[in-house]
């Protein structure tokens, strides 16, 4: 019958191997008798008021835990919610116009700043303010590659205004170009960003009906360096073409009910003309902007002097800075645009100067 087998590690083994340390190197001593080692060193463990040991690792209680809690309740910054309480608004204003403000806003599910825009419905006609309010839910199913998404939008009957929630803008063209040369803009790079901005205007023109941006401008413009992508932002003065109120100048030639940026509108948006031709003139001036780096109509000294010069067929002076034949060429095309058909839309080829 043969000996039975030791587990190895086992205290119990038997051992005829005689330790013998290296050249130089001192042998490990024995622990004296009595002595324990650290598996057997007892460890105190906390009482409770019973006078029972508890538990070193204590259970956790996803009730008593203040991430938790309501963010009503614990987050006092928040100014206002959307109906799916995902997001929220903040009180720091990113900027503002004569019918928006927009917000910092947060959206409560991931941590990311988010834009908050509230866009008023006092200045529109009553039986315009449904239209309105169903192009802000328009917006949230509309899906481009060169649109920035509506990540939701609702109408605060109490407060009278509409409520754009957008990604906020890390990197526009406007700051690209501050940051790098305009000669860096070569006409195929510059004709690769107009491209890609009038495929999504084309996509916004041809909903039904035509949602028209009206404030397409370098600083509405996203773009993603990593990728070579252009995206429209800020929609939050986009109407149809039907919700449009005339605009008005103040006796010192200043608008004062300004919808849109001035240096990138129109003469007949002046007049409350709101329709898809409107898009492609601002684009013609942003194309201005950024094969000179000079703001359209920066010559002139207010918003009256623009319209004035406008009205006499002027382009602006930085329009005489545009080196490239074909781009110039093109500018011209936007601001000669025809006016839409009778659905609504127009048509415009890029390649006639690109």
């Amino acid at each position: 019958m043969s000996a039975p087998t030791l587990a190895a590690g086992s205290s119990d083994e038997p051992s005829n191997r005689t330790s013998t340390a290296a050249p130089g190197v001192r042998p490990a001593e024995a622990p004296p008798p009595g002595a324990q080692g650290d598996e057997d060193v007892p460890v105190e463990r906390p009482t409770g008021k019973s006078g029972v040991a508890t538990p070193l690792a204590q259970p956790f209680d996803a009730a008593a835990s203040p991430l938790a809690s309501d963010p009503d309740d614990s987050c006092s910054s928040v100014l206002e919610r959307d109906p799916d309480r995902r997001f929220g608004k903040l009180a720091t204003v990113l900027g503002s116009g004569a019918s928006k403000i927009v917000y910092q806003g947060v959206d409560l599910e991931s941590g990311r700043f988010v834009a908050w825009h509230e866009v008023s419905l006092a200045h529109l006609p009553a039986a315009e303010r449904e239209r309105v309010c169903k192009e802000g839910e328009m917006l949230k199913t509309l899906s481009h590659p060169n649109l920035v998404d509506c990540l939701t939008s609702f109408t605060d009957v109490a407060r009278d205004k509409v409520v754009f929630v957008m990604p906020k803008a890390t990197n526009d063209v406007a700051a690209f170009l501050r940051t790098y040369a305009q000669d860096m803009l070569a006409v195929r790079f510059l004709r690769r960003w107009v491209r890609q901005i009038l495929e999504g205007l084309a996509h916004l023109h041809a909903q039904s009906p035509p949602i028209i941006h009206r404030d397409i401008k370098p600083e509405n413009l996203l773009y993603n360096s990593s990728e070579g992508i252009i995206r429209i932002a800020d929609f939050g003065i986009a109407i149809s073409s039907s919700a449009a109120t005339p605009s008005s100048l103040s006796a010192h030639g200043d608008r004062t009910d300004i919808q849109g940026t001035p240096n990138y509108m129109p003469p007949e948006a002046f007049d409350g003309t709101v329709d898809p031709s409107m898009d492609i003139y601002a684009l013609g001036m942003t194309v201005v902007n950024m094969a000179t780096g000079a703001l359209p109509f920066n010559e002139c000294g207010n918003v009256g002097q623009i319209y004035n010069k406008l009205m006499q067929n002027r382009m602006p002076a930085a329009y005489k800075l545009i080196r490239h034949r074909s781009v110039r060429d093109f500018v011209k095309a936007c601001v000669r645009i025809q006016q839409p058909g009778p659905d609504g839309t127009i048509s415009f080829d890029p390649d006639v100067c690109f």
